[in-house]
């Protein structure tokens, strides 16, 4: 083994540039030497034979130690030799080596565009942007630095961000007189070109493209960029032109997948000329070719897309919820984008709920994913009017779906909205064990008095929301079994409507409930001072009645068969006033 070894190393040594001996590989170097100077000398080599024997005699070198300056030396050389071997991922493979045992060591900065190279192939974008930034911010060689950028182009572009490439492209190197642009970095100009919508540079680069890389990797991307900027300025013709080539070109692409849905959504909208479009598919013909692929493979997943996106331009909602549930059935790689148009989808339909008054139509669509995808107006308005329509169970539900943060706004609305006396175990249940506001308290109070629990509800009647449904709470309340005398009940009721707020006809049913009380007393005066002299339609029988009592009472029976004459039409009470009647005649 060491004979072979030893005629390896004379073989190379005898090269041209080589004068003294390579350190064995059986000896270890001293600490901190250059082992005959061969990372320096391999450096220079030119011809490919002397490198792939310089490379071999790098690879045999031991030291003592990992963190040898002379490794350090060592490793930059059989890197850059592979490199310039066409073995880029051994190069990277060794400039990491290197970095890992010297992070700060300045034979690194030849090894960024290197390593951002095999960083791109990993699909590790930010770092390869960090790699090249950082290499670019030093001083590179002229070749160097513009391979740094067009890679850095072309990490722009993967990103989605080709507006950031435009600096780039100002300030790019230019080539030497022998040169020509990489096959990427050129793909790359010319989609950071369409992204600005510099036509005539776009233009000027795609065509330099496809002269210098004709059935190039990237041309479909280069040529649907070049359509999606023609689209945006107007030229539909033109655009319609090119992502047919795309199709013929390059059928089976994700590009031709992505052209056919471009130039049936042109055709739909009636974007091209009608003599223009005839001369292109219809948008059927395109449709049915992304749909010729067995199910769960990735060109029926990409064609499930193309129908997505086209449902979405066409607004057609359900379709497009029922393609996202088959899309996720296929298990398709694009969820984010599914997501979106999903979310989308359903925003559009809550809002079509709600403008048509239909809030029922929503129910389907009852789920975390679907709540969460609304806007926070279009949950509060669906809660408001599941809970006016008598729904309290998916109003329930779309407030435990929606953030917490919301909650208490969506809460308060249920209340609000929730007609009084009903659905008042789903009210409970909304409602919580805490009250904290006025609405919350009144609808507390009902709940508590449709369960008969008297000694609770006493202190929500203070705090219950002023109006109607209070005072009608507080009749309910007033009339509930007699504990007492009925002159303690005649004082609570009377106290009772000393201080409710309301007025008017809020306040009717208790006013008539107090006066009712001091009819049972003998009160006639002060019962005639209550019961008011115009009423609402249901209460106007029976005051009429006790108007007409009362006034009889106190010796006034014109007075009385004159209020009894104003309800004669009315139901309600009817023998009872008739038998008045006759006795206020004899």
């Amino acid at each position: 083994m060491r004979a072979l070894l030893s005629l390896a190393l004379g073989c190379l040594l005898s090269a041209p540039g080589y004068a003294e001996p390579v350190q064995p590989q059986g000896r270890p170097s001293p600490q901190g030497e250059d082992p005959s100077g061969l990372p320096g000398r391999a450096l220079g080599l030119t011809d490919p034979r002397a490198q792939q024997e310089a490379l071999a005699a790098l690879k045999a070198l031991r030291f003592r130690s990992l963190k040898d300056p002379a490794r350090e030396k060592a490793l930059h050389a059989q890197a850059i030799l592979e490199d310039r071997l066409g073995r880029p991922q051994d190069a990277a493979a060794t400039f990491h080596r290197l970095e890992r045992a010297w992070p700060r060591s300045p034979l690194l900065a030849d090894g960024q565009v290197i390593l951002a190279g095999e960083a791109v192939e990993r699909q590790k974008f930010k770092e390869a942007e960090d790699r090249l930034r950082k290499s670019l911010a030093g001083d590179l060689p002229v070749e160097a630095k513009r391979k740094a950028q067009e890679l850095l182009l072309w990490v722009l572009v993967e990103a989605r961000r080709p507006d950031e490439g435009l600096a780039v492209l100002k300030n790019l190197t230019p080539l030497s007189a022998h040169s020509q642009p990489s096959e990427r970095g050129l793909a790359a100009m010319v989609q950071v070109l369409c992204a600005a919508k510099d036509r005539s540079q776009a233009d000027g680069a795609r065509k330099d493209y496809h002269s210098l890389y004709p059935g190039g990797p990237n041309g479909a991307r280069v040529d649907m960029a070049w359509a999606r900027l023609a689209g945006a300025l107007g030229d539909a013709t033109e655009s319609a032109q090119t992502l047919r080539s795309v199709i013929v070109q390059h059928p089976r692409s994700a590009e031709a997948d992505e052209a056919r849905l471009a130039l049936a959504t042109l055709l739909t909208e009636g974007r091209l000329p009608p003599e223009a479009a005839a001369n292109f598919p219809s948008p059927d013909k395109l449709l049915a070719e992304l749909t010729k692929a067995e199910r769960n493979t990735e060109p029926a997943k990409k064609a499930l897309m193309v129908k997505l996106r086209l449902a979405t331009g066409r607004s057609a909602w359900a379709e497009v919820i029922a393609l996202v549930a088959e899309y996720r059935g296929m298990g398709g790689s694009e969820a984010a984008v599914v997501a979106d148009l999903r979310a989308k989808a359903v925003r559009a339909l809550a809002q079509q709920c709600l403008e048509q008054g239909r809030p029922g139509a929503f129910l389907g669509l009852l789920e975390a994913e679907s709540v969460d995808s609304l806007t926070p107006d279009q949950r509060l308005q669906l809660v408001r009017r599941f809970a006016r329509g008598g729904l309290p169970e998916p109003a329930e539900a779309m407030m435990a779906l929606s953030p917490p943060g919301e909650r208490g706004v969506l809460r308060s609305a249920a209340l609000e909205e929730l007609p009084s006396g009903i659905h008042l175990e789903e009210t409970g249940r909304i409602l919580g064990p805490k009250v904290s506001s006025p609405t919350e308290s009144l609808r507390r109070l009902q709940i508590l008095l449709a369960g008969q629990d008297w000694a609770k509800s006493a202190p929500h009647i203070p705090r219950a929301a002023p109006g109607s449904e209070r005072i009608a709470c507080v009749v309910r309340y007033l009339g509930r079994p007699l504990d007492g005398p009925p002159a303690a009940r005649l004082k609570e009721a009377e106290s009772y409507l000393g201080r409710a707020p309301e007025k008017g006809r809020d306040r009717e049913a208790l006013a008539i409930f107090v006066a009712d009380l001091r009819a049972k007393a003998g009160d006639w005066r002060g019962a005639l001072a209550l019961y008011p002299v115009e009423t609402s339609p249901e209460q106007r029988a029976w005051v009429a009645l006790m108007r007409a009592t009362c006034l009889g009472r106190l010796g006034q029976k014109e007075a009385a068969r004159q209020a009894l004459e104003s309800a004669a039409g009315l139901p309600g009470f009817k023998a009872e006033r008739e038998r008045l009647a006759r006795q206020l005649q004899s």
